[in-house]
């Protein structure tokens, strides 16, 4: 039908950034340092999502990574994860798809995060328990109490209210403002400035290159 004909192409009359916009762009990213990191961790400590935030902010794996996450994902002993999957919404419905790069990796986990998540496995055993056979399928590693995952976006949201939460109770020294990935850019950069090779820095992040690691 010619009446659902554009006469104008639309793309034409966009302007694209330049390079050296979103260089600057990149250059404004906020990380954290490490105190930084423990005084928010600590202060969300009592909260259920504090061991999601805590593996974010020690793994440097992505939001989508951290959710889809399995305990058939985990080996406590061995002291590492493996990242085969990726939660996604389809249709404001939670699903597993791939990972962003379509490829597996496995991360070495410290003994602080490997503790998180072994009171995180016992604190779910007491949850199946009482709800019983209701209890969601899916084994998630970071779910709500019923077993149910958490929706990306409203985790994220979690993440921002907790924050501003603590900005209020601190407000004599508040923490900079940060995205819930921007745990993922704190890690790398803490990683980076410890002294740790770019290469192991661009596997864990899932990074195909070192060049994209550095340049972010």
């Amino acid at each position: 039908m010619l009446e659902n004909l554009l006469t104008v192409n639309a793309a034409q009359r966009a302007t694209p950034p330049r390079a050296r916009e979103a260089t600057e762009a990149a250059s404004a990213m906020v990380t954290w340092s490490g105190p930084q990191v423990e005084r928010f961790l600590n202060w969300v400590e009592a909260d259920r999502y504090h061991p999601a935030f805590y593996f974010l902010a020690t793994s440097g794996t992505r939001r989508s990574e951290a959710l889809g996450l399995t305990w058939r994902d985990v080996d406590p002993d061995a002291a590492r994860i493996s990242i085969r999957r990726a939660l996604i919404v389809v249709g404001h419905k939670a699903t597993m798809g791939s990972t962003k790069t379509g490829r597996a990796r496995v991360i070495e986990l410290d003994a602080g995060t490997v503790s998180v998540l072994r009171q995180l496995w016992r604190r779910q055993a007491a949850d199946r328990l009482l709800i019983g056979p209701k209890y969601a399928e899916g084994d998630f590693v970071f779910c709500h109490a019923t077993g149910e995952p958490y929706h990306l976006d409203r985790f994220s949201r979690e993440f921002d209210h907790k924050l501003e939460r603590f900005n209020k109770d601190h407000a004599g020294d508040p923490l900079p403002r940060l995205r819930l990935h921007d745990l993922r850019h704190t890690w790398a950069s803490l990683a980076l400035r410890a002294g740790v090779h770019p290469k192991v820095v661009a596997d864990r992040l899932g990074h195909t290159t070192t060049n994209i690691t550095l340049n972010i």
